[in-house]
């Protein structure tokens, strides 16, 4: 009688640590997956962010290649005009020039952050602060 409840005993403990081991062994594996999940995204983030780039870059290359790019910047650093155009030089008055390190595309596709989020206060809260001598 003793014999079969210490059998039962042992098979309830056996049954109860394989649970906790495959419990154990399933956690590991769903922690694992998350920080590969979080990876990829990272990864694909980056991947959003050059293919955005890339679409940038070809986006000033075709404006680059354009005539009417190379018209201007002819007139602008070459000073040419068009054979039925008459060019004026007016002394005196001084053009910003622009430097060597500053290209279109670091005006014109300049990375932005995102604007600060400005916290309103109210009119009233205005007032207490103004009679606190805070302000």
């Amino acid at each position: 009688m003793m014999e079969s409840v210490w059998n039962q005993l042992w098979g309830k403990i056996l049954i109860t640590v394989l649970f906790v081991f495959a419990v154990y062994s399933n956690v590991g594996m769903i922690i694992q997956n998350y920080h590969l999940h979080q990876q990829v995204d990272q990864s694909q983030a980056q991947v959003d962010q050059m293919n955005l780039r890339n679409q940038k870059l070809s986006l000033l290359i075709s404006y680059y290649n354009s005539p009417s790019y190379q018209n201007v910047e002819a007139r602008r650093r070459l000073g040419l005009k068009q054979p039925d155009e008459t060019a004026y030089v007016v002394k005196g008055v001084d053009f910003p020039t622009a430097s060597p390190n500053d290209s279109l595309e670091s005006v014109v596709y300049k990375e932005t952050s995102t604007p600060a989020v400005q916290v309103t206060i109210s009119n009233f809260s205005q007032w207490l602060d103004y009679f606190k001598g805070k302000k």
